[in-house]
């Protein structure tokens, strides 16, 4: 994902897409993005948990989405980062119903799902 300055990292949630990752199909809050580090992409989950990813492992690993509605996340969701192509992801994940995703997300950031 390129750098957006006007977009903190509390505002993006990250899917792990990895068929073979133990926690396929959750969701986690980016803690942060490191360019210093690789590229390093800190995630914690809704149980607490922490893991790193790197810029590398996108979009085999991970997908990372913009979760908040604006003018500039709008532009997002035609390149499928923004809160509408998080919700088309989401839904398209078969082992999981939106009410799963709804208590995660609702854990990580504090409000509901976006619509």
């Amino acid at each position: 994902m390129k750098s957006n300055t006007s977009t903190h990292v509390n505002n993006i949630v990250v899917l792990v897409t990895d068929k073979f990752h133990q926690r396929r199909g959750e969701i986690g809050k980016m803690l942060y993005h490191s360019r210093l580090e690789d590229g390093a992409i800190r995630v914690k989950y809704s149980d607490g948990a922490e893991e790193t990813f790197y810029d590398e492992d996108k979009p085999e690993r991970i997908h990372c989405f913009y979760r908040k509605r604006d003018k500039t996340t709008k532009l997002y969701d035609k390149k499928n980062k923004g809160p509408k192509s998080f919700i088309r992801a989401i839904s398209r994940i078969k082992t999981k119903d939106l009410e799963y995703f709804s208590e995660q997300y609702e854990k990580l950031f504090g409000e509901k799902l976006p619509n």
